[in-house]
């Protein structure tokens, strides 16, 4: 009897090690345009997931074919949800991945030991080719919405920062000298900040 129950114990333990090293990422969600409360909420399930196992990180996978720059600005809205709930920024990873609609996101788990059943690009970069035409690189404004409030001017000093020779023309658009003032005060204080040049400039 002492045999079968050792001999049970090894099988038992070999089986979860080999679990273990042939785990697959877990999707838990997957979505286009939806509204803005509708994407809190499946954010906000996505953080409580990924919290809920400390050996867990979440991948977030944009595609790899929809315009890079609206691509971008998607992934900047769940960094927002991220550090609104003050969530750890490393336990999340983007990708894109070449499989997916212009608009799709994906949001997996994946657990020690598992791995991503799909081939993926990690590298996000913010450099524009020399010559490259003029183009709007973020729209928007400050509105009631239920949406991460967009950092626009974070936005366009990240692509500064990595263009050295670029330039940057912002548009203000509001009802009132007034709303003209602050909104021009609050954009030139955070590029000021972030480009680290004199806010009087």
């Amino acid at each position: 009897m002492l045999k079968v129950l050792l001999l049970l114990g090894i099988f038992t333990t070999f089986v979860i090690v080999v679990d273990g090293q042939d785990g697959v990422a877990r999707l838990v969600d997957r979505y286009e345009r939806i509204p803005c409360s509708d994407f809190r909420g499946r954010t906000d399930s996505f953080i409580a997931e990924i919290a809920s196992n400390p050996s867990a990180t979440g991948y977030v996978a944009l595609s790899a074919n929809g315009d890079y720059l609206s691509v971008f600005h998607r992934r900047k809205m769940i960094e927002e949800q991220l550090a609104w709930r003050n969530f750890e920024k490393k336990r999340v990873v983007f990708v894109r991945r070449t499989e997916l609609k212009p608009l799709e996101v994906e949001l997996w788990i994946r657990t020690s030991g598992a791995k991503l059943p799909f081939d993926f690009d990690s590298t996000w970069s913010c450099e524009l080719p020399r010559g490259n035409r003029p183009f709007v690189l973020v729209t928007g404004g400050f509105d009631e919405s239920e949406c991460p409030p967009a950092r626009d001017a974070e936005f366009v000093a990240e692509f500064l920062r990595a263009n050295p020779h670029a330039r940057s023309n912002v548009v203000i658009s509001v009802p009132d000298a007034t709303a003209f003032v602050g909104c021009k005060r609050n954009s030139l204080g955070i590029l000021s900040r972030e480009m680290e040049f004199p806010a009087s400039v």
